[in-house]
């Protein structure tokens, strides 16, 4: 059953006891049991048991349990059981059990390491897989190159091992 104004839905069980307004769900048991309004989700369990308002959900089970408002969750477990506000997960697990607000998370498991979610506010996070490493700037600028694959007019970014930070390589 569903009390819930201005509703799409479609697939087994999607928007099953609904009864938030604004919601589109597409996929089995997508928005199920959502309180959340404005809600859109696409797939398999997507938004299920949220209560978040202007939530965007796509992927399985992403935004599942979520609390927080204003999320963008792409990816299979994105925003799995956020509380955290104002958040964009983009990867499978990504800002998986957020508790930080105005928090961009980008890539397979940003923000999470398999026990602990992310907790600080106002941040981006990039797993470290994701970052190449180099012993300073000469080397990094010396192999990400338009030769090497890179592609001009973009920013590669890596890890500086000389000065324990994040580098640029403006193509």
């Amino acid at each position: 059953m569903n009390i819930g104004e201005s509703l799409t839905a479609s697939g087994y069980l999607s928007a099953n006891r609904n009864t938030g307004d604004g919601v589109t769900a597409m996929g089995d048991s997508s928005a199920r049991c959502n309180t959340g309004s404005f809600v859109t989700a696409t797939g398999l369990n997507s938004a299920f048991f949220n209560t978040g308002v202007g939530v965007t959900a796509t992927g399985y089970q992403s935004a599942v349990c979520n609390t927080g408002i204003y999320i963008s969750a792409s990816g299979s477990f994105s925003a799995y059981c956020n509380t955290g506000c104002n958040l964009t997960a983009t990867g499978t697990r990504s800002a998986y059990r957020n508790t930080g607000c105005n928090v961009l998370a980008l890539g397979i498991c940003a923000g999470w390491n398999g026990t602990i979610g992310n907790g600080i506010s106002q941040a981006v996070i990039l797993p470290n897989g994701v970052l190449p490493t180099f012993t300073n700037y000469a080397s990094a600028s010396a192999s990400i190159t338009t030769g090497a694959g890179g592609v001009t007019g973009n920013t590669y970014l890596f890890f500086n091992q000389a000065t324990c930070s994040i580098g640029a390589v403006r193509l």
